[in-house]
């Protein structure tokens, strides 16, 4: 996997711990001066080697060849040297490979090229931010020739696995001889886990409360939220703004923008403090087409209302559910306030929800 934090890591983590009767997870991630890092795949537990590459590439398949590793699962390449892609072949065991974005055929990782916002490809499979000649994420390799390596090992692999149905379209046009298989992450809620919807009462001259969570970048909506909230100051409307988490920067807060912004919290805290804020609404204002999202899982579990871009997993994993909105990704601050505005009074003070 990569060296970063978020929704991968947490999801090597969920599945070591969801699998912990059935196998023993190793975890390889990229270290700095072309090293990679083998430690056990869950936090603070067992050993913690480190290997260079390429020099001691054969140390690597030999230490794992003597650890019984039986498959490689390879959870993204971001970082890594690509000699990591012959580890499967090296140990002559089968490989899987999953997809938490789409590096695989974007070095933008997110199909948002250099503006931070989705540029909609021209079919299925393909990036419309990336030109096939040009420079890849690998140094003296082009774009053409990072898509190739990569589709022949996702065509070889067991199973390629997504967590949604849209995932599963774009991986299976890039690589469409590859077994893609839409599984979803283990925190997924079954039907039996579902709350029921809790719809706080507004009053006429009540403000409508609306949340954004988690650690907010460009291409998770951070910018528009700003917007949408300076908008929202400006002109006096009853909605007020929280951010559950933080910006990639400084955002304009209260009184400036009907933004508050509540900072980091720990995972097993977000239930209480939704609580806590009691939200009408809680907004994912996505400029990419996420591939699962974890924060929507807690909005499930919690029985909140929710409002969704038209893009990504988000349509598909809200499909049929009540008081839930799907809207256009690329709306203008003005027009999100506008459709605020309308379902506060339509919906929210009147405690009717949509049909």
């Amino acid at each position: 996997s990569h060296n970063r934090d978020g929704g991968t890591l947490r999801h090597v983590y969920e599945l070591a711990a969801h699998l912990q009767d059935q196998a023993n997870f190793l975890l390889l991630t990229p270290a700095p001066n072309k090293r990679v890092r083998l430690r056990m795949g869950a936090p603070k537990e067992g050993f913690d080697l480190e290997f260079s590459i390429p020099d001691e590439l054969d140390a690597l398949v030999d230490t794992l060849r003597s650890l019984g590793v039986r498959l490689v699962h390879y959870q993204h390449l971001l970082g890594h040297d690509p000699l990591i892609l012959q580890l499967a072949y090296r140990l002559q065991v089968p490989h899987v490979f999953t997809a938490h974005d789409f590096y695989s055929f974007c070095k933008h990782i997110s199909l948002t090229g250099d503006k931070n916002k989705y540029v909609p490809e021209p079919q299925l499979g393909t990036c419309a931010c990336c030109k096939p000649h040009e420079a890849g994420p690998v140094l003296g390799s082009s774009m053409e020739q990072w898509r190739d390596n990569n589709g022949m090992l996702l065509t070889a692999a067991r199973q390629v696995i997504t967590p949604s149905q849209d995932t599963t379209r774009r991986m299976a046009a890039f690589a469409p001889s590859a077994n893609v298989l839409t599984v979803p992450h283990t925190d997924a809620p079954s039907a039996e886990a579902l709350a029921a919807l809790q719809v706080p009462a507004l009053a006429e001259g009540g403000n409508l409360r609306i949340v954004v969570l988690g650690a907010l970048s460009v291409i998770k909506g951070a910018d528009v939220l700003e917007a949408v909230a300076l908008e929202a100051a400006k002109k006096g409307i009853k909605i007020e703004f929280h951010l559950l988490g933080f910006g990639y920067r400084n955002l304009a807060t209260q009184p400036k923008a009907a933004l508050t912004v509540h900072g980091a919290y720990e995972e097993k805290e977000l239930p209480q403090l939704l609580e806590w804020i009691n939200p009408h609404l809680v907004w994912f204002p996505a400029q990419w087409p996420e591939t699962y999202s974890y924060t929507l899982s807690a909005c499930l579990l919690a029985g909140l209302p929710v409002a969704v871009p038209d893009v990504g997993a988000f349509a598909e994993r809200v499909a049929g559910r009540a008081w839930s909105w799907v809207r256009p990704w690329d709306e203008a601050p003005a027009q999100w306030l506008q459709w605020f505005a309308q379902i506060r009074d339509q919906h929210f003070v009147t405690g009717v929800g949509p049909t």
